[in-house]
């Protein structure tokens, strides 16, 4: 009996060194979005048009409610108005076409993060860099006759994506994602109209996205 023990014991040790594990690594997205602007140039529209744009996605899979991880959302949205008048002899811009490029820090909610049918919450930090043009592809930025005298603005700012989505998990690594992101901006700029604008506060974005997801797996030694 003793020496089954043994064996057996021997047995625990060698699996415990040599056997090997599923390690969740990180979750990638990769989905196809459109985009659209809250601001001077579509102050009225009650149905807003989107543009497209991509989105990318890296969640690091912690198995738990919370989720951090970072997103990239790049493309542009178009905007055009009839509507705003001259104000002391400066005409504001009617038109802007702005390419963004927006990376940001989030931590996403999931309560139920182990259904196939996953619904959650995020919000997030990040860095917005973006470049209004006129109808001749010009940076609204340096034609200073659209603006007010001595005002000026920075292409980057600050921004907090808000999120709400749902994923549904088609296999052990594999889901899709629907996301919404609610960004709030810390520029009244994006359409290149601030003081000239009939507007208050700042510019805000709307990105609704599809994405698919992987969730890269490894494979880890137990032990030594």
């Amino acid at each position: 009996m003793q020496k089954w023990l043994v064996t057996i014991l021997w047995m625990l040790i060698y699996y415990c060194n040599h056997a090997q594990i599923s390690v969740k690594g990180p979750r990638i997205s990769l989905g196809y979005m459109g985009t659209t602007y809250l601001g001077d140039l579509n102050a009225n529209e009650k149905l807003h048009r989107f543009y497209p744009g991509i989105y990318i996605g890296l969640g690091f899979e912690t198995q738990k409610m919370f989720m951090p991880g970072f997103n990239i959302l790049m493309g542009k949205f178009i905007a055009q108005t009839r509507n705003l008048p001259p104000v002391d002899g400066r005409q504001p811009n009617s038109f802007v076409k702005t390419p963004y490029f927006n990376a940001s820090f989030s931590l996403k909610f999931r309560p139920l993060f182990k259904s196939p049918v996953s619904p959650f919450i995020g919000l997030g930090l990040g860095l917005l860099h973006f470049t209004p043009k006129n109808e001749q592809n010009q940076n609204l930025s340096t034609i200073l006759s659209t603006r007010m005298p001595g005002e000026s603005y920075a292409s980057n700012t600050l921004n907090f994506p808000l999120n709400v989505g749902i994923d549904f998990k088609l296999s052990r690594n594999f889901s899709i994602g629907l996301n919404h992101f609610y960004v709030l901006t810390t520029t009244d700029y994006l359409d290149n109209i601030g003081k000239l604008g009939t507007q208050s506060g700042n510019d805000k974005m709307m990105h609704i996205s599809l994405s698919i997801q992987l969730v890269l797996e490894s494979e880890e030694k137990m032990g030594r």
